[in-house]
């Protein structure tokens, strides 16, 4: 039972972090620079998005491990639907994790540096991606909630 108790309070610590850091970057950071030149704004974005890269994919990759351990111990069936439905989106937030971090992230930073016209569209389409993962996360919080209620 206390490796079941420990494994919920990672779960839910790493949850916390990745989710509240998102959640900082969208309400906090990036409209704190909205008054800031373009430079600057990209400067600070992507330094601060480097450094939650590692921390976010640290908190995912707990994430995966404690929830992988949580349906062990606790003896959930994988046939139930909010757990499946948990799991589905899960999958989603990682794929698009991967996209916006590894993908149109970077591109976006190449583009701003070299002055590309497409910085401007790659920055928004990193924004999307960041802001429906965060939708997504708050959907497997009200899943999680959910689904140990009963």
């Amino acid at each position: 039972m206390e490796l079941y108790i420990f494994s919920v309070w990672v779960h839910l610590l790493a949850a916390m972090l990745w989710l509240g850091g998102m959640l900082f970057l969208i309400f906090v950071l990036v409209p704190a620079l909205r008054g800031e030149s373009g430079e600057l704004r990209g400067r600070l974005v992507d330094t601060v998005g480097l450094r939650f890269r590692t921390v976010g994919w640290t908190c995912l990759l707990l994430l995966l491990l404690t929830g992988s351990a949580n349906i062990l111990l606790r003896g959930y069936s994988l046939t139930g639907t909010l757990l499946i439905a948990k799991l589905a989106l899960f999958g989603v937030i990682l794929v698009l994790s991967f996209i916006h971090d590894f993908v149109i992230g970077p591109r976006a930073t190449r583009a701003m540096a070299s002055g590309s016209e497409d910085a401007e569209k790659l920055r928004r389409l990193s924004a999307i991606i960041g802001r429906i993962n965060t939708l997504l996360a708050l959907a497997v919080v009200a899943l999680a909630i959910k689904l140990v209620r009963g």
